[in-house]
């Protein structure tokens, strides 16, 4: 029985790879970048690109000091001075500031990136994972009703039944989670924030992060985040190890 159920999967597998390589495309990460980097765009939002290696001297400005929980999942390189970024947040913090010295008005921006945290190891965590971080500069709507219609806006091409409920954060502190059947999808915040004094922010924004590995996983009614990572195992959630 078990033989079979192993030959049945290798089976499927094999011709999955096959139809991979007849009708080749893009990978299904690549899929979803683009999709929401489009319908962003279209919502007048600009890409940004960071760089993946931070000092972690940003990470005291995050509210993350050297005895916060957060700061033992962190990748440290040269003697701690520099790490793998452990979130977007601290870049898209430069950014905005910088360009609402000279975009009056409300404006968006957002990154699809990379970032590195030292997971426990689980079924839906990863230590490489695809972020999208999402900020509105100075929005016109109440923090909450434009995150819900950003979320409204972004569910179009995810197809997921996102809801939102209210959580409490390790760096943000109140914070409105988007969540698929009780997973949690993405995290959203709003500012003006206590932490917005040491990146020097003096305006009102609203932003969220998704994890897109985990929009993948949802999306394949799949229970193992591995499936759609970065790996040397698998393709857009099929086997090659066969």
């Amino acid at each position: 029985m078990f033989r079979d159920v192993v030959e049945d999967l290798s089976v499927r597998s094999r011709s999955e790879l096959r139809s991979y390589a007849k009708t080749p495309e893009v990978s299904e990460m690549q899929h979803l970048q683009n999709l929401l980097a489009k319908r962003l765009v279209s919502m007048g939002f600009m890409q940004v690109h960071t760089p993946t290696l931070i000092s972690t001297s940003v990470l005291d400005k995050m509210g993350m000091d050297i005895d916060h929980p957060l700061r033992r999942q962190v990748f440290y390189l040269d003697d701690g001075k520099r790490c793998l970024r452990p979130m977007l947040a601290p870049n898209l913090y430069v950014v905005m500031r910088r360009m609402a010295r000279s975009i009056p008005g409300r404006f968006g921006i957002f990154e699809i990136g990379k970032c590195y945290r030292k997971e426990s190891k689980g079924s839906h965590h990863l230590e490489e994972f695809t972020m999208l971080n999402l900020v509105e500069i100075r929005p016109v709507d109440r923090p909450e009703t434009r995150i819900k219609d950003l979320a409204r806006q972004l569910a179009l091409d995810v197809s997921l039944p996102i809801e939102t409920t209210t959580e409490e954060s390790d760096v943000y502190g109140r914070t409105i989670d988007l969540t698929v059947d009780g997973v949690e999808l993405a995290s959203a915040a709003f500012g003006p924030h206590p932490m917005d004094g040491a990146f020097n922010v003096n305006f009102p924004w609203v932003g969220i992060g998704i994890g897109l590995e985990r929009v993948l996983m949802l999306q394949a009614k799949s229970n193992n985040i591995h499936r759609h990572a970065s790996s040397l195992v698998y393709h857009n959630g099929t086997r090659m190890d066969i």
